[in-house]
């Protein structure tokens, strides 16, 4: 890092202690990780408020510093504002300080998700990109006011602790749940109503039990359904899908698509119990829309449903499993 790069850094860390002091107690690591100069945590009322909070998910943002010179470009990798898990990083901001003609300090405050939205990227596609031209004065974000900032940053960090709770939830629902082994033969889902209210059981042989909602894949504060569009088709689909592959988290789209083209489908009020078998799932994982006739799978629909197979084998212990009814 060159002397120039060296005082830019050091400006720019500067500017933003001193801009989010009043609000936020700073941290630093020792090592420069995960694109993080500084680390900010709300300030307490009193040392009872930290007392208190000891036992709570730690609450922190992610802040990248920048000071950059008239025109110049300021980069980020891709890699530190993109999440696996989500839309984008959650509780991280890139605050960026200048000057202007004048002399006077200005800056610039983006989160995660502005800063895919407004920046470019570089042309091996791996950076996201800031610099000043007149089609992009990026005016919205400039000399934004401490409470505002404040407030996108306080959000950003309940957004964060939001994730880390969710996760720690899934962990702790998905080691004591019951679901299915790799290897073991694949039972049928039978949606029922007993009393009129709707329940799912899964039967495999002689064998049958409950199956539990995964509210930790589809926060909820619905129940199972079926045969309409909303949140408890979407929670059926998602317990039906983690349970049948063996654990595993379902994608969005995984649930989407059992959801859409299968439980919305289904009679709501049936007279008799709906079961739900293998095929069922993959035609729906392939995009065919239930009901599904044998001679369906046999004509232009043959090669959607082959290739669902060969995505899910992992899940089918025998190709008897993957026959069609």
């Amino acid at each position: 890092m060159s002397y120039k790069q060296d005082e830019n850094g050091y400006k720019g860390e500067a500017r933003t202690r001193a801009f989010l002091s009043d609000h936020f107690w700073i941290l630093t690591r020792s090592v420069d990780a995960d694109s993080a100069d500084l680390i900010v945590q709300q300030r307490m009322a009193s040392s009872a408020e930290a007392i208190a909070r000891r036992d709570r998910t730690v609450e922190l943002g992610y802040i990248q510093s920048k000071y950059f010179e008239g025109k110049h470009q300021v980069r980020i990798h891709r890699s530190y504002v993109d999440d696996p898990q989500h839309p984008y990083r959650k509780g991280y901001f890139a605050f960026l300080h200048s000057n202007d003609e004048q002399e006077e300090h200005v800056h610039y405050f983006f989160s995660a998700e502005e800063i895919q939205k407004h920046w470019y990227k570089d042309r091996q596609q791996d950076h996201y990109c800031f610099s000043l031209t007149e089609e992009r004065s990026y005016a919205d974000f400039r000399n934004l006011g401490r409470k505002h900032i404040k407030e996108k940053i306080v959000e950003g960090i309940r957004e964060l602790r939001g994730s880390i709770e969710n996760l720690i939830w899934r962990g702790f629902i998905a080691s004591r749940s019951d679901t299915r082994m790799l290897g073991d033969t694949a039972g049928s889902y039978i949606l029922t109503r007993p009393h009129g209210c709707p329940t799912v059981i899964y039967k495999v042989g002689e064998e049958a039990r409950p199956l539990e909602p995964r509210k930790d894949v589809v926060p909820t504060l619905s129940y199972f359904e079926w045969g309409y569009s909303g949140s408890g088709p979407m929670l059926l689909a998602a317990s039906i899908l983690t349970h049948f592959m063996a654990g595993d988290i379902p994608t969005r789209d995984e649930i989407n698509a059992v959801t859409d083209y299968l439980i919305d489908r289904l009679e709501r009020f049936n007279t008799s119990d709906h079961v739900i078998d293998t095929p069922m799932i993959l035609c729906a994982l392939s995009y065919i829309p239930y009901p599904v006739r044998e001679t369906d799978l046999d004509g232009p629909l043959k090669s959607l449903y082959e290739e669902t197979l060969k995505k899910y084998a992992r899940y089918l212990p025998s190709t008897a499993d993957a026959d069609t009814a």
